[in-house]
């Protein structure tokens, strides 16, 4: 066998037997040695081997919590992520819940309790009375429009509080962060006022006075979207009339009074910086608490006019060294002894409360002071309701939001009127119940008058001296049964208008069949006649002897639901369409004949809706909604909030107003009316009472005015059976009425037509009719002659 590492095998066999042995010896050797190596060598290997492994193992371990750090870190970037944007997300709908509120300050909703003013007019001169004044108990100011505010007062405002207000759009950035910084970090150890003028009139508007952040971001939002919608000047003027200068004095035009008893327009530089000193902190700064800190502030305040350029230097040095005159101070009283007297009511030097200047004699029984009169009363209440309605208030806080607001009303009364009417009510005897005086409870009355275009002329709630202000006034409030009163403003007045029925229409004097009874009676004097003839009889004699029986029938004949219609949407009266009743368990309505028949509706009317609803009779068909206010104004900035002068609405045919005036002064003329006569103007009108004679009214219409009564008592019993409607409304404005040089009756109408009718059929007559001699008055689309004869 060769030697495995032998190559020369050719050269081997060539070689003797001893030199081959020698070889081979050598060979062997040589693979010993070789084995002997490699056995060494891999004993020597075995301990790198060991090493390398703990190697390895290191190398994983290393590898692995790499891994986890990795791992870690990553998820806690995932983790930051996710977190940011949820956080980013929330403050996104944070920040759109913000941006969606961020309309909805408006200058003209400040609270700004201002003084409220109520005027009337002087007929002869034209000129305006001052008739009541609500002077807040907590707030005086005196508003004033931008125009009338000097250039030196604006800039003394503006340089002292918000130097960047022209170039800012709401916000002042940089005085922002600032403030928010030292919220954070407290840099200079108390709170540091970082508002534009804009944001300091959002919170006076809000009472938003919170401190945190949230308001801030809050404020901030609302003043952007302020300066999109006004002008600056607008804010500005918003500004000085809503801020506070120590006390009860509010605005620019107050505190001018209240510390230099002077307008804003005759103050110095000096005094106008003086007083852009104060509303940083007015209980502090004012002059009257602490003049030397209000002079310091002053000085600040001129330093920024001077810096901006506003004053000159010699302005500058001048206000500084200008000795100022308060006053409080006995330099002031010494030059002006009398106090001083500004918008009807006294400011007493030594104090901030108010005197009232009015005239009235009589006092408040509860609280001592003087009483107003009903037209006042009454005006209050008007306002009240438009203020409910616009803001979703109770009466009592539409009250107090009006003697606070900074409000003018106008009104429409007719003094004269109201002081005739007035002395009327003072004589029991005009009622014709002076028996009745030794009752505990006595009935009581209301009236009221208004011209043909809804202007209140004059307005009673009671009988006797009145003793209490802002007391129930009947006749705007009390809600009573009609009764008759309503024939003319839903039956008749229906029919008419629709031509279902003329002049001279024949109907039968019966009942109507109703819930399975005949029904209604007529007025008789006991409670068993039903009165019904049963025998025919015209529309112009039932409307006039107030049957009750045509007009249910009319009720049948056209629909309850369109006569409905025609007296509330047409006429205005306020009657309920439906409504459940849980005390009776069942739904109430006036879609119903008794309350569309004979009046006996559901929550009665005032006796200022009825007569209302009778205006298109007296004047062509026009109909315009009563009012006592002309005009309600916002006394901040002059903008009309309220506007009852425009024009009446034409709510029926002329024609049909002219005919059914006719068929009202059939009632005066010889129906149930007949004791409203007057000597000198044409009286058309109706009489209401109801069954029970709880509640008596009378509607009557001149040429000049529609007025009307009500009587009853306060808790609803019956009434003298004697008393009458018509002669206490002649009692009442009888003599009034007739007084006045205007026309005696009212303008034709050449349309309608007026003709004899057939005393057989009702229709027209012709030469072979018979007929009474009277005449009927017809409208040209229903005057039908008779074709039977």
């Amino acid at each position: 066998m060769y030697p495995n590492n032998f190559k020369g095998k050719e050269l081997f066999l060539s070689l003797k037997s001893d030199e081959k042995n020698m070889i081979m010896a050598d060979n062997t050797n040589q693979e010993n040695r070789n084995n002997l190596n490699e056995t060494d060598f891999a004993f020597e290997e075995s301990a790198p081997k060991k090493k390398k492994k703990k190697k390895n193992r290191l190398a994983r371990f290393c590898k692995k919590f790499l891994t986890f750090i990795g791992s870690t870190i990553l998820s806690l970037f995932l983790i930051v992520i996710i977190t940011g944007t949820i956080v980013a997300t929330a403050l996104t709908v944070y920040v759109m819940e913000f941006m969606e509120n961020t309309d909805d300050v408006r200058i003209t909703d400040m609270e700004m309790s201002y003084a409220s003013y109520i005027y009337g007019v002087d007929k002869d001169t034209g000129e305006n009375i001052l008739l009541y004044e609500v002077q807040s108990t907590d707030i005086q100011c005196i508003p004033v429009k931008i125009e009338d505010v000097p250039q030196t007062v604006r800039n003394a405002f503006v340089y002292a509080e918000d130097e960047r207000f022209y170039a800012h759009e709401g916000i002042d950035y940089k005085r922002t962060f600032a403030a928010f910084a030292n919220y954070f970090l407290d840099f200079y150890g108390t709170a540091q006022g970082g508002s534009t003028i804009t944001q300091q009139l959002i919170k006076n508007i809000t009472g938003d006075n919170d401190t945190s952040p949230e308001r801030k971001i809050r404020e901030i939002f609302r003043a952007m979207e302020m300066e999109k919608r006004y002008p600056k000047d607008k804010i500005l003027e918003g500004y000085l009339n809503y801020i506070g200068f120590g006390g009860s004095a509010r605005g620019v035009q107050m505190a001018a009074i209240k510390y230099f008893g002077k307008s804003i327009d005759e103050l110095s530089i000096a005094e106008a910086a003086c007083l852009a000193a104060i509303p940083q902190n007015p209980e502090k700064i004012n002059p009257f608490a602490n003049p030397e800190a209000n002079k310091k502030r002053q000085e600040y305040v001129l330093k920024k006019m001077y810096e901006n350029g506003v004053i000159s230097t010699d302005e500058y040095h001048a206000a500084l060294n200008e000795k100022l005159i308060f006053t409080n101070s006995e330099e002031y009283k010494a030059l002006n002894p009398e106090p001083t007297t500004i918008y009807n009511f006294t400011q007493d030097e030594n104090t901030d409360e108010n005197t009232d200047s009015s005239t009235d004699e009589n006092t408040d029984e509860e609280t001592g002071e003087k009483v107003t009169p009903y037209y006042v009363d009454a005006a209050i209440y008007e306002i009240a309701d438009y203020l409910m309605a616009e803001y979703d208030l109770t009466q009592q806080e539409a009250i107090d939001k009006f003697k606070k607001g900074g409000y003018t009303a106008y009104l429409t009364i007719d003094f004269d009127m109201q002081e005739y009417v007035e002395e009327k009510y003072l004589n029991y005897n005009n009622f014709q119940y002076a028996g009745y005086n030794k009752f505990d409870e006595q009935p009581q009355s209301s009236f009221i008058a208004m011209d043909y275009s809804g202007n209140v002329l004059a307005v009673v709630g009671g009988i006797g001296e009145k003793t209490t202000s802002l007391g129930f006034n009947r006749a705007v409030q009390a809600k009573r049964q009609p009764g008759s009163c309503m024939k003319p403003v839903a039956s008749y007045g229906y029919a008419l208008e629709n031509n279902k029925i003329t002049w001279s229409t024949i109907f039968v004097d019966k009942p109507i069949t109703y819930n399975g009874e005949q029904w209604p009676s007529n007025y008789s004097s006991d409670s068993v006649n039903k009165n019904w003839s049963y025998s025919s009889i015209y529309v112009f004699n039932a409307l006039k002897l107030s049957k009750n029986t045509i007009p249910a029938q009319i009720c049948e004949m056209c629909g309850l639901r369109e006569i409905f219609d025609y007296s509330t949407q047409t006429l205005g009266l306020d009657l309920v369409e439906e409504r459940y009743d849980e005390n009776q368990g069942k739904i109430l309505t006036d879609i119903d004949y008794s309350p569309l028949a004979v009046g006996g509706v559901t929550d009665g009317l005032t006796i200022e809706n009825l007569v209302n609803a009778y205006m298109p009779y007296g004047n062509g068909g026009v109909y315009k909604k009563a009012h006592l206010i002309s005009q309600l104004v916002n006394s901040a900035d002059g903008s009309i909030i309220l506007d009852n002068t425009g024009d009446g609405e034409q709510v029926i045919d002329p024609e049909t107003a002219y005919v059914m005036n006719k068929l009202l002064q059939q009632v005066i003329l010889s129906g149930t009316g007949t004791a409203a006569q007057l000597s000198n103007k044409t009286v058309a009108g109706k009489t209401g009472t109801t069954s029970n004679w709880n509640d008596i009214c009378f509607v009557g219409l001149t040429e000049d005015f529609v007025s009307g009564i009500w009587m009853g008592y306060d808790t609803p019993s019956t009434l003298p059976a004697y008393v009458n409607s018509a002669g206490v409304w002649k009692n009442v404005i009888g003599g009034y009425a007739n007084s006045l040089d205007t026309d005696a009756s009212y303008p034709d109408n050449e349309n309608v037509v007026e003709a004899y009718f057939c005393t057989s059929t009702g229709k027209l007559a012709t030469s072979r009719c018979p007929h009474s001699g009277s005449v009927g008055y017809y409208k040209s689309s229903n005057a039908e002659y008779c074709t039977s004869h």
